[in-house]
């Protein structure tokens, strides 16, 4: 692993810092990227009715899986250039 980000939502928007690796930019070449996002946290704040802690159930997709309580999380792994 040579970095690793937490990216934040805000307003539906992804705040990310530039990926730096531990001496600088990283170099041109072949990298894996590994997405991780977790949703509980986000849904837990937005709770205001019975109804909302099913809100989670609800997505879907590509790269979509479950925790072990049953919350969506999104897992992706993907080659690329930079």
């Amino acid at each position: 692993m040579l970095s690793r980000v937490q990216v934040i939502v805000d307003h539906r928007r992804f705040e990310s810092p530039p990926i730096i690796g531990p001496s600088g930019p990283l170099p041109h070449g072949g990298y894996r990227f590994e997405y991780l996002s977790l949703f509980n946290a986000a849904l837990g704040r937005r709770r205001r009715s019975c109804a909302a802690p099913r809100v989670g159930k609800r997505l879907h997709g590509p790269g979509i899986t479950r925790d072990r309580i049953g919350e969506a999380a999104f897992f992706l792994v993907e080659d690329r250039t930079l």
